[in-house]
């Protein structure tokens, strides 16, 4: 089983986000292009937020330590978000003075910040794409989602722009939203559940406040 740092997401979304912010506070409208045909996707149910995933993306259950995260990988491909109060803030003191400026889109009925751009050196340079959203549903924590992988992978940069572009933000929760929610907790506490004798690397869920089975899938258009 694949296992990643604890906070790692959140070190990575705080690295891309940062690192989008030249021009805080002038941010013009984002042109993002065509989206990429979504037709044989799967919806991805967090909780807070869906947003859609093609498939061939390898569900990874990370750890976060103040987040709640999330990883898929394909490849060289990575999707990836945080969601939580201290989600980084993009608009905060930019790390790298020469990154692309932010811009603002409508995304999932909310503004959006959004990052994107190239960076490393040229043998291992690697495209980044993320939205960020403050506060954008009723439970009051932040969001980033966002993708990355090799500059030369324009299939990947797309495939990852309408990822971006998929997330809708729950508002408006039923009892099988909330199960759904709880449903997906679980599963990251069975995957990261230590053997006997080692210390917790995350809290647990008591199963038995775990749902019997698992909750049948949301109406992607239906989220509000």
């Amino acid at each position: 089983m694949r296992r990643f740092r604890p906070g790692s997401i959140r070190g990575m979304a705080a690295v891309l986000a940062a690192a989008a912010c030249a021009a805080c506070g002038q941010e013009r409208a984002c042109e993002l292009g065509a989206m990429a045909d979504t037709t044989g996707w799967q919806v991805f149910d967090a909780g807070p937020f869906v947003f859609k995933l093609p498939p061939g993306y390898r569900d990874d259950y990370p750890i976060g330590t103040d987040s709640y995260a999330g990883l898929w990988t394909q490849g060289e491909r990575s999707i990836t978000f945080s969601w939580g109060p201290h989600t980084a803030d993009p608009r905060d003191p930019p790390r790298n003075p020469a990154a692309p400026p932010l811009c603002r889109a409508r995304i999932g009925g909310r503004t959006a910040l959004v990052s994107q751009g190239a960076r490393g050196p040229d043998s291992a340079r690697r495209y980044f794409v993320g939205a960020w959203w403050e506060r954008p549903d009723t439970l009051g924590a932040n969001l980033y989602v966002g993708g990355y992988g090799p500059a030369s992978d324009s299939a990947g940069r797309a495939v990852a722009t309408t990822v971006v572009r998929t997330v809708r933000l729950r508002t408006v929760w039923s009892p099988q939203d909330s199960a759904r929610f709880t449903w997906r907790l679980c599963e990251i506490s069975r995957v990261n559940h230590p053997p006997s004798g080692v210390e917790e690397a995350a809290p647990s869920r008591d199963p038995r406040n775990c749902p019997a089975t698992r909750p049948p899938p949301a109406a992607y258009d239906r989220v509000r």
